[in-house]
């Protein structure tokens, strides 16, 4: 038998799925393009939304808050245990 090697194996199968993909058969069931198609109309909304700038701004006020709040409770019990430690070595 003919053992094919890895890397010749791999470019095998590369060619293979290049050749299935560019068929014709692949492409069968794909809608033909359309010569002229009808431009897209975008409608844009006009002027700038206070509002959504204000819920935003006090989204990331109150996310400041909580990462702060956050890291004052960590480096307080931080500083706590610290503080145990160093005051259980001072009874020793």
């Amino acid at each position: 038998m003919h053992s094919v090697s890895p890397p010749a194996g791999r470019h095998l199968i590369a060619v293979a799925v290049a050749l299935a993909a560019l068929s014709p058969v692949a492409h069968a069931g794909a809608p033909a393009p359309r010569p002229n198609p009808e431009p897209i109309v975008v409608k844009v909304d006009d002027g700038f939304h206070w509002g959504d700038a204000g819920i935003g701004a006090a989204a990331g006020v109150g996310a400041a808050l909580i990462a702060a709040g956050g890291l004052v409770l960590v480096r307080g019990a931080d500083r706590l245990a610290a503080q145990e430690s160093n005051h259980r070595k001072e009874q020793r």
